[in-house]
């Protein structure tokens, strides 16, 4: 269960850019010799990509269940009287 929860995040654009940003984020912590000017300039777009990913994902889905919501029921078969 959890490998395929790791598999499923993996294949997802939006974590690989956060485990990335992460990745960053520690290295420039433990010593990784950037400014914070340099870093800033890295992760805003990165978050603006994040939420904006995340907006657009949002607009899918409903438009998903609207066209769902749309759609007729289906019909029954009718059932036949066995002999």
């Amino acid at each position: 269960m959890i490998k395929k929860l790791l598999t499923d995040l993996m294949g997802s654009k939006k974590a690989m850019v956060m485990v990335l940003t992460v990745i960053a984020l520690l290295a420039a912590k433990l010593g990784w010799d950037v400014s914070g000017e340099e870093l800033y300039a890295f992760v805003a777009p990165v978050l603006v990509y994040l939420v904006a990913q995340g907006i657009a994902d949002k607009g899918k889905e409903a438009a998903k269940i609207a066209v769902t919501a749309a759609l007729p029921a289906p019909r029954k078969k009718a059932q036949t009287p066995s002999s």
